[in-house]
């Protein structure tokens, strides 16, 4: 359970301990590492405990576990053997870097370490779009709610603009923000910026369409939908 440099003092104590040698100079070389192997989880295709012999770099551990799903995020961790309170955090791709960002992020792994794929952010727009969903917030940059509507397809013609709503979910429960979506589209209010697992809602037009449900009803039913839509 110690590293190579730990263990080379080790036994270069025992040996002048033990009089054996004055002035050891000790040098271990590792062989093959077969007892350790890298655990990859999060949003990789095949999630496991791989072998991989040696030091090896992030890349090839991804790789050995069927490469990144369609959900990825940009951010891995990367828990380091004997090291679990220090963990490295590395973005798979940086456009502001100088040098080469993909080589800049290929960190050294080693048996033992454990490395987790974050999950991109996700935005729903739900009610009267013509393609209702889930959206990636790509290199998990910002989704603004006028992009976030043109990927659902734009809004109905049944759509209440002025009725729209942003679910945000916290820690206090599920907050409601109206958005003047009839002046976002005119350039008449500011483009508002959405957060991951945002919920654009918009609703019909005349409330009296919802029936017995009412308006509340609708966005607990929206709310229940990307639930469904999670665990499917």
């Amino acid at each position: 359970g110690m590293t190579v440099g730990n263990a080379q003092r080790l036994i270069a104590r025992e040996l002048i301990a033990r009089q054996l040698v004055k002035d050891p100079q000790v040098s271990i070389f590792i062989e093959e590492f077969a007892t350790q192997g890298i655990t990859v989880y999060g949003e990789v295709n095949a999630p496991g405990i791989y072998p991989l012999m040696g030091p090896h770099r992030l890349y090839d551990a991804i790789s050995a576990a069927g490469g990144l799903t369609p959900k990825s995020g940009r951010t891995v961790t990367v828990m380091h053997a004997g090291q679990r309170d220090h963990p490295e955090v590395v973005v798979l791709a940086n456009i502001h870097a100088t040098d080469d960002p993909l080589e800049h992020a290929n960190v050294p792994i080693y048996p033992g370490d454990t490395i987790v794929v974050s999950k991109a952010g996700m935005v729903y727009v739900l009610g009267e779009v013509n393609k209702p969903g889930a959206f990636l917030m790509e290199d998990n940059t910002s989704i603004s709610v006028l992009k976030a509507t043109a990927l659902a397809g734009g809004t109905t013609k049944l759509a209440s603009l002025k009725g729209s709503l942003i679910l945000r979910k916290s820690l206090a429960g599920t907050t409601e923000t109206r958005i003047p979506l009839d002046k976002i589209y005119h350039g008449k209010a500011q483009d508002l910026q959405l957060h991951a697992e945002d919920i654009v809602f918009v609703p019909l037009s005349n409330i009296r369409n919802y029936g017995a449900m009412g308006l509340q009803g609708a966005i607990q039913a929206a709310v229940y939908s990307i639930y469904a839509f999670q665990l499917h």
